[in-house]
């Protein structure tokens, strides 16, 4: 029978697009410990990837796959998002903030103190700071809403093939995994078999794309930069700080063209390249059945609230439903 769905609730894809001389991604051997919670981006840019369910969003709105199947919905968000990991660069701390400055006092007055925030005013500016870093949230569906229709209306795609997805933009051996994992035969260790192992903490390599099209979607990226249209972009917020002590940890060189597969809790980050750019496509595949047991982010059962498009990736379920997974990337 096919195989089931990927778990523990989210997988991370970190695929080469490009590059001269990369000197690797970092994967430290923490694979049995909660590195981060994988939840706290922005639920409006998630992008979730199943070749023959879901579509990819692009500049200039949605690359829809062919045959594509129903989609599943409507996809909720965990209310942490709101209140969790709100991160203060200035004091290098992670904050929980209800809306009560008295709760944010009792609760990091004596750390904020420790750090270098002493008087009135210097946490009078982390209140506003943070206050600031949840608007921001609250906001980000509307304004991606805005952005996505200004794009659709105005941007001339340099390569408008790209927004169909074929088959052809991606490897022959790609598609012959996909071709086996939707097999009656298929198995985990037939699966295995197929892609690189590169250690015994489950990273896998495999290739993804064809380079002509990596070629062509690159070019595409940069003419939408060169616009003047508007462009989301990452926030200070997301920066979960380093890890202190540094962990132990292995180099995994990148290879053009190809993907790493890793658990999405794996701490995780890039090295500096010695020469050239390097370009990276990142997706994150979530288990909906999975996460909507326990939230990524915040480690408790979610507390569900509206959103737009995959949202977060949760979905309103029988509790009574446990999920049938492999535990490729299942903590050890």
């Amino acid at each position: 029978m096919p195989l089931p769905a990927l778990g523990q609730g989210s997988c991370a894809f970190n695929s080469c697009m490009t590059g001269r001389d990369p000197t690797g991604t970092v994967v430290p051997y923490m694979t049995g410990e909660r590195s981060f919670p994988t939840g706290a981006f922005s639920p409006t840019d998630s992008l979730p990837l199943e070749i023959c369910s879901f579509p990819l969003r692009s500049p200039a709105g949605i690359m829809e796959p062919s045959g594509m199947r129903p989609r599943p919905g409507p996809f909720l968000a965990c209310a942490c998002f709101f209140t969790d990991n709100l991160f203060v660069p200035r004091y290098g701390l992670h904050l929980r903030y209800h809306g009560d400055p008295e709760q944010l006092r009792r609760d990091y007055g004596p750390v904020l103190r420790q750090r270098g925030c002493r008087s009135v005013e210097e946490f009078e500016a982390v209140i506003q700071e943070v206050e600031k870093e949840v608007q921001r949230r609250k906001e980000l569906e509307s304004r991606s809403r805005e952005r996505k229709a200004i794009i659709s209306q105005n941007y001339k795609p340099k390569h408008p093939q790209l927004y169909t997805l074929q088959e052809s933009f991606l490897a022959p051996e790609f598609l012959e995994m996909v071709r086996y994992s939707t097999s009656e035969g298929a198995d985990l260790q037939g699966l295995l078999d197929r892609v690189e192992s590169i250690s015994d903490k489950r990273i896998y390599r495999l290739p993804v794309f064809a380079k002509e099209f990596c070629q062509a979607f690159i070019e595409e990226l940069e003419n939408f930069e060169q616009s003047e249209l508007p462009k989301g972009r990452p926030n200070s917020m997301n920066n979960y700080g380093d890890s202190n002590p540094v962990p132990k940890y292995i180099e995994v060189e990148h290879v053009p063209f190809h993907g790493l597969f890793h658990r999405g809790g794996q701490i995780h980050g890039a090295l500096p390249i010695a020469s050239g750019e390097r370009w990276n496509l990142i997706i994150w595949m979530r288990s909906s059945i999975v996460r909507n047991h326990l939230c990524p982010m915040c480690n408790r059962e979610p507390e569900l609230v509206q959103a737009e498009g995959f949202g977060d990736g949760f979905t309103r379920n029988s509790e009574n439903v446990q999920p049938e997974t492999l535990d490729v990337c299942a903590l050890t």
